[in-house]
Parts: structure tokens; C-alpha cells; sequence
């Protein structure tokens, strides 16, 4: 991998809490090296430009119209987070008025107890955390007081909303809020009333809040940092400063107790190690060990890659080898993942086309509740997929050549897909199964590829797909699938026809890879 930038390595060296004199020795030696046109965009980029001038208030021959550059950032922090603070004190009492309890989460309050100032963090919206039940009355008051829904989808699936999210956004026009009911979703599940347990009280000037205890705070933070994909720099930031403000009080062992309750132990080591590896957070080594072969090949992945939108351009000559179809966003990335990975093992399996087979994606069926008959469900599916610009505005687009393709109409198009399936689906599993075959039919086949990732492999490529996973695959077809199965064919025809579209033998031909 390529060594990181000065820009990149001050960044690390500044954007943390109290860096010890060997890093800011370190910092003053390059500084007459950086470029800070890349440095100050990079700052604000991560959301550390206020903790940076703190830090660089420190050195010497920093330029002084640099130094004011980043004082002013200092300060509009703090004027953002002040006018914040005063609306969440707003947004309390309003709430604790009709009973409802709130847990503050990040934001102003956070900035001030965990960094000891309230300009040191940034806040970009007003979180906090109500209970389950009081999630339908915080609405009501918060609208009564000038806010509104920006999840539209809300009401008609409220119920999905609940299982599958963990907070709604609203808005007055001049602040963005978000109510939490949970603080794990989707991929880590918790009893909402967990975060409530062992909740504490903070002083914050002259007011009182209630905050997560300690170990829950750094937990739900390591899964924020998580599903943010380990970006930016300030929430790595966060997780350092609730190890620093906790050191002596923060119980490790309830906490990997409870991560491991909710199968959350691999994430909080690679979090915990992120955060002591870029910005010195003082973890013993027991708690940031990587356990498995599994966490030792994530961690690099996450701790040393960052793609620019350059890099694109850069694999294609090697990409155009694996793949015909570039159109899949994943392709890029995935390419680089497999490059990196291909330095601790031989073969690494994608998840990419799981959610197609397996109805992962229920915001895209809610839709079909409602649906009254099939060319109800068509134009609401079509719509749902055509979203880019709507037919007007293709018409305008092609303009110059619009009496050509004038006798082209996208919606035949899409509705020419089900030209040979069934079509009068008869029940919500009907609609499900429909949705599902167009998936399959446009570009589940791009998906359902499994790559050997090997240096070697990435230049002279020969895909093998064995017999067993191939069996596995059948056998998900004919029971997800099963009008798409019998349109292939049964038994050994359908085995055959699976084993053209995911390439069981796949070799390299001179526009890539053919079946």
C-alpha cells in the first residue's frame, strides 16, 4: 500500500486528545512540508479542524493567516454548538413537560463533558435517545413546537421503521433533530429498554443530563463508527474521547460482556485498535487483540485503505480483465478489497448479490401493501426503479435526438421483462416473488460471481465455482425462485444454466471474462 501523505500523517498527529511532545515534535519537523490547500479541506473533511488548531496553536513557524484560518472554524464551531445546546435544552424541557425521558447522545452537551469544550467537536444535528413506547408522543410534541417528518415513509411503514431503523428526522427549517428509539439496528439487534439500564447524570454548566453509562456509550459509538464505515476521522475521535474521560471508571469486563451478548465482540476490538493505532488511545492490548484470522484481515482493509474518486480510472485496465459489466458501483472497491486481502489469503468470498436472492431489501416490498391490482404494482415498481429523472426530462435531455428514439418508452421496456413470467400474481408473496424475478432477470447474474483474489489471479484470471456451493445455489434458486427455476429448466438444465450465469468455468478471453 502507499505510504500515507504528510497531510494524512499531521492530520493523525493533530486530530487527537493531548498528543504527548513526540508527536508534536514530529508535527513541527514537517510542517514547512504541507501543503495546506490539501490540509485545511482535509480537516473539515474529517470534522477535526477545531481539535487541529488547538494542537497547532502548539507548534512554532505554523504561518499566522493558516492559524487564522483555523481559528475561524474553531469559532464557528462553537457558535453552531451553542445555538444547538440551546435547542436541545428547548427540546428537554418540552419533552420532560409530557413525561418523556430523554438520553442525550453526541452532539454539544458531549463536546463539552468528553473534550472539555464545547468548540472541540462538531455537531452537524441534535440526537438524543426517547423510549419505545413514547416514540408516537415525542412526534406529536415536537410537531407542536414547528418541527416536521423528513422520513416521509414513516407512517405507511411505521412498523418497518421500527424493526429495521433506529431513529426518524425531523426538522424546524433551521435544525436537523433525530429521535432514537434503539442505538443498534439492522445488523446488531438490542432490547430497546437496554441502553436505559445503568444510565447516568452529567453536569454541563448549569444543567443536568441524562447520558449513557460509559461502557454503552463507547458501544454504541463503536457501532456508529461502524456503520458509517469507519469514516470519518471525528467518529474514531469520539471513541477516543469517551476512552480517555472514562479511563478510570469505564468496566471493560461488563462491557465485552455485553458485546459479546449481542455478537458485537469483532467489531468493538477492530474499533478499539483503530483507535489506539491512528490517535494513541490508551486501550490495554487484551481488549484491541485481534482474536481470529477473520478480524486480522478486516482490520488492514479498514485501517490502511482510503479510495479517491481517481482510483476508479486507475483499475480499470486491470478491472475490464474480471468483469464486462462495470455498471454495479461495488465493482471498484471490491477490486481494491480483494488486491489488499490477496496479501493474507487466496480466496475471499463476497456477500454481493445476497440481499437479490434472499428479499433483503423490505423498504423496496412495503411498497407492494397497497397495491390493488398487477398494473397498480407495475407503475409503482417502475416508478421506484426509474428515478433518476422522470420521462419529461429524458425527453429534454435527448433532445437533439429525440425523433429517433421518440418510439422508445422505458416503462415497456420494464414491463417487458415480465413478458414471460406470470402475470397475475394474486397475493403480497406474488408481488414479492414478481419483484424478485425482475431483479434476477436485469442484474442479479452481474452479482453472482466468486472470485479468486489471488495477485496472480487478479492478472490471469480462471473462476471456479466447486460443485458443492453450486448445489447450494440450485438449491436457493428452486425455493426462492421457483417460477424462475422452472423457466430454466429442473434437475441437471437448471445446474447448467447456474453454472453460465455465475461462471463456474470462466476463462479470459480478449474483452474479458467468458463463459
Amino acid at each position: 500500500m502507499k505510504r500515507v501523505t504528510i497531510e494524512t500523517e499531521l492530520l493523525f498527529s493533530l486530530g487527537r486528545i493531548n498528543p504527548d511532545q513526540t508527536i508534536l515534535d514530529r508535527a513541527t519537523s514537517v510542517i514547512n512540508e504541507v501543503d495546506w490547500q490539501i490540509f485545511i479541506p482535509l480537516t473539515v473533511k474529517h470534522g477535526v479542524t477545531s481539535l487541529v488548531y488547538k494542537n497547532l496553536s502548539k507548534l512554532e513557524n505554523v504561518p499566522q493567516d493558516i492559524l487564522n484560518k483555523f481559528v475561524n472554524g474553531y469559532n464557528n464551531t462553537i457558535r453552531l454548538n451553542m445555538l444547538m445546546a440551546a435547542e436541545l435544552d428547548k427540546i428537554i424541557e418540552v419533552l420532560s413537560s409530557r413525561n418523556i425521558d430523554v438520553i442525550t447522545l453526541k452532539g454539544p452537551v458531549a463536546s463539552e463533558v468528553l473534550f472539555g469544550d464545547i468548540g472541540l467537536y462538531p455537531s452537524g444535528d441534535i440526537d438524543f435517545l426517547v423510549k419505545m413506547r413514547d416514540i408516537g408522543k415525542t412526534r406529536e410534541v415536537l410537531e407542536s413546537v414547528g418541527y416536521h417528518m423528513e422520513d416521509k415513509g414513516f407512517d405507511e411503514y411505521r412498523e418497518y421503521y421500527l424493526k429495521e431503523h433506529y431513529h426518524v428526522s425531523m426538522s424546524n427549517g433551521k435544525f436537523t433533530i433525530e429521535p432514537h428509539w434503539n442505538l443498534f439496528m439492522r445488523y446488531f439487534t438490542t432490547p430497546p429498554d437496554f441502553w436505559w439500564e445503568d444510565s447516568i447524570i452529567i453536569s454541563s454548566g448549569e444543567r443536568q443530563y441524562t447520558f449513557l453509562s460509559p461502557e454503552k456509550n463507547l458501544l454504541y459509538n463503536s457501532f456508529r463508527l461502524f456503520y458509517k464505515g469507519f469514516t470519518p476521522l471525528r467518529f474514531v475521535l469520539f471513541v477516543s474521547a469517551i476512552i480517555e474521560h472514562y479511563k478510570d471508571t469505564m468496566n471493560w469486563k461488563k462491557l465485552f460482556d455485553y458485546a459479546r451478548r449481542y455478537h458485537f465482540e469483532s467489531v468493538l476490538r477492530i474499533t478499539l485498535k483503530l483507535a489506539h493505532d491512528i490517535l494513541g488511545a490508551q486501550v490495554f492490548p487484551r481488549y484491541r487483540y485481534l482474536k481470529n484470522n477473520r478480524m486480522m484481515l478486516l482490520y488492514p482493509m479498514i485501517s490502511r485503505m482510503v479510495l479517491k474518486a481517481e482510483d476508479m480510472i486507475k483499475c480499470l485496465p486491470a478491472l475490464v480483465w474480471s468483469l464486462e459489466d462495470l455498471r454495479l458501483g461495488q465493482s471498484y472497491p471490491n477490486f481494491y478489497a480483494s488486491q489488499l486481502a490477496s496479501n493474507f489469503v487466496k480466496v475471499c468470498l463476497s456477500g454481493a448479490g445476497g440481499d437479490e436472492i434472499f428479499a433483503g431489501y423490505p423498504w423496496r416490498y412495503y411498497r407492494l401493501l397497497e397495491c390493488k391490482n398487477y398494473n397498480d404494482y407495475m407503475i409503482d415498481y417502475y416508478h421506484y426503479w426509474q428515478r433518476l429523472m422522470p420521462e419529461p426530462t429524458v425527453q429534454r435531455l435527448l433532445g437533439p435526438i429525440h425523433d429517433e428514439v421518440k418510439h422508445i418508452n422505458t416503462e415497456d421496456i420494464f414491463r417487458d421483462v415480465f413478458s414471460g413470467h406470470k402475470l397475475s400474481p394474486s397475493g403480497l408473496e406474488d408481488y414479492i416473488n414478481h419483484s424478485l424475478y425482475f431483479e434476477a432477470k436485469t442484474f442479479l447474474h452481474g452479482l453472482l460471481m466468486v472470485e479468486d483474489i489471488t495477485y496472480e489471479t487478479l492478472r490471469h484470471r480462471e473462476l471456479v465455482l466447486d460443485e458443492e456451493n453450486l448445489g447450494h445455489l440450485v438449491e436457493v434458486f428452486e425455493y426462492r425462485l421457483p417460477e424462475l427455476a422452472r423457466e430454466f429448466g429442473d434437475g441437471e438444465h437448471l445446474r447448467q444454466r447456474l453454472a453460465e450465469l455465475t461462471g463456474i468455468r470462466m476463462t479470459r478471453g480478449p474483452q474479458g471474462i467468458q463463459p
